[in-house]
């Protein structure tokens, strides 16, 4: 009940202000705005402090509405000290006045009122907007600089080095020795890429080809051989990937040491580990075989220009040897691709393996400049 007469009389007030600087035409001419419930009149565009003096008689007898709100006003005093629980408005508003950035105040003295209009915080709502806007786009900036910061401590970023891409030519191989004094020959057609200096957490590369590995030991850096779909991690040892892009399988022989063959998309217990004298293949499911033993032979003898092919399909064989004699090969019947053969070549003219591949298929064959065309014997 208090609290409601208490803003009835405020908005008694309110409107008794209103009406008295609705009286005022000089002042309200000079200073458009508004008037709030103490008296203080705030302009957000003029920016000056005005006082301003009134003698109360003159005041009372100009207008009789001058004297109603001064009985009101004497009503309101004789009613606040009869209270028995004040709620204090005026503290409140001091309050409210204070974060808003209002200072204002009524003072009665010697028969006369005084309006004072304090314009100390005129601009300060502004100031303070136009900060926070300003604090918002710092952080903004800066945010994500101390956080690349703090995790590329950490080791959870690193910047993606320049890499450096070697391509063997065809009828040649290549060897290149890394930063880190890596080892790796390339079969011929390969394609390599890594990067100048390993500076992350690991050190990878990447081969679209085939390539012997003898990998430097670093248990603080694992080496990390990326092949088409397939992810090679090792510590230091010594193995071979075969890894055409043409026919998307990657194969993986260990001559030393122990690596693990995963998939890129595959989980910690999809990987494979292979040791020594094992093999492993990432089929094109995406998942890797299981390890089998080889004769390691078969996978690093094209080092020293030998290789042998146990029942492989004779585009295989074709594909092989197209890139280490710079040919091309080209079959009358596309049928004739998915026939099986077992040849071992070693340091062998390429036109005695033509023939010997002519004699086991039982095919003709035509060199034309660097193209070799296959044919079946029925066809003239």
């Amino acid at each position: 009940m208090i609290k409601s007469d208490m803003e009835e009389r405020r908005q008694r007030i309110r409107s008794e202000f209103q009406k008295l600087f609705g009286k005022l035409p000089s002042l309200w001419a000079r200073a458009p705005g508004r008037v709030d419930l103490m008296g203080s009149h705030t302009d957000y565009n003029m920016g000056f402090v005005m006082t301003m003096s009134i003698d109360r008689d003159t005041w009372i007898a100009a207008n009789p509405e001058n004297k109603q709100f001064m009985n009101l006003m004497e009503n309101i005093k004789q009613s606040q000290e009869e209270q028995v629980q004040s709620s204090d408005v005026g503290q409140l508003w001091n309050k409210v006045a204070e974060k808003a950035g209002i200072s204002s105040e009524i003072e009665e003295s010697t028969g006369s009122i005084i309006k004072t209009i304090k314009w100390s915080h005129l601009f300060q709502p502004k100031v303070f907007q136009i900060l926070r806007y300003a604090a918002v786009l710092v952080i903004l900036i800066t945010l994500p600089y101390v956080i690349y910061q703090s995790f590329s401590d950490s080791g959870w970023f690193e910047s993606s080095p320049e890499l450096l891409t070697l391509t063997v030519p065809k009828g040649d191989r290549q060897e290149v020795i890394l930063s880190d004094g890596s080892r790796i020959m390339l079969d011929a057609g390969s394609h390599f890429s890594h990067p100048k200096e390993f500076t992350g957490n690991s050190r990878d590369v990447y081969l679209n080809g085939e390539g012997y590995f003898e990998v430097q030991s670093n248990p603080e850096k694992p080496f990390v051989v990326h092949a088409g779909d397939a992810v090679i991690k090792v510590l230091g040892t010594k193995f071979n990937v075969r890894a055409w892009q043409a026919y998307k399988r990657v194969r993986v022989a260990v001559a030393e040491g122990k690596v693990s063959l995963n998939s890129e998309q595959g989980t910690a217990q999809d990987a494979v580990i292979l040791t020594e004298g094992l093999a492993g293949t990432l089929l094109e499911n995406g998942l890797p075989s299981q390890p089998q033993e080889v004769d390691m032979d078969q996978y690093l003898g094209w080092m020293h220009n030998e290789v042998i092919f146990d029942n492989a399909p004779l585009e295989e064989i074709l594909f092989q040897l197209e890139r280490w004699y710079d040919l091309k090969f080209v079959l009358s019947d596309s049928s004739l691709a998915r026939e099986h053969l077992t040849v071992h070549i070693q340091s062998t003219p390429v036109k005695d393996i033509v023939e010997l591949i002519a004699t086991l298929t039982d095919l003709n064959y035509k060199f034309a400049g660097n193209t070799v065309r296959f044919s079946s014997k029925d066809i003239n």
